[in-house]
């Protein structure tokens, strides 16, 4: 509804894809899928985007960093990412403590 809500730019349109991105990027980490890099970067590239038009250097910046400290160390060892987090998702549950 966000996007249908006001006049849809090509800005607008891209922000949206970006955060739509963004919120697979998050459910495909809770699911152990590696693709979460990819999906990631590409959401990042939205937002950077977004922030260059808006001249909102910090988040640029901060999209980068993320890139370069999470996205890009996940494609690197795809592998070992994957067998690493199957076995260490903590599942949330009521504590018998």
């Amino acid at each position: 509804m966000t996007l249908v809500s006001n006049p849809i730019t090509p800005l607008a349109f891209i922000t949206f894809i970006g955060t739509t991105l963004g919120v697979l990027c998050i459910l495909s980490i809770s699911a152990a899928k590696a693709v979460n890099g990819w999906l990631g970067i590409l959401s990042s590239i939205c937002f950077i985007y977004a922030g260059w038009t808006a001249k909102n250097y910090l988040s640029m910046f901060e999209q980068l960093a993320y890139i370069a400290t999470l996205d890009l160390p996940i494609l690197l060892s795809v592998k070992s990412w994957n067998d690493d987090t199957v076995h260490n998702i903590r599942k949330l549950g009521l504590s018998n403590g």
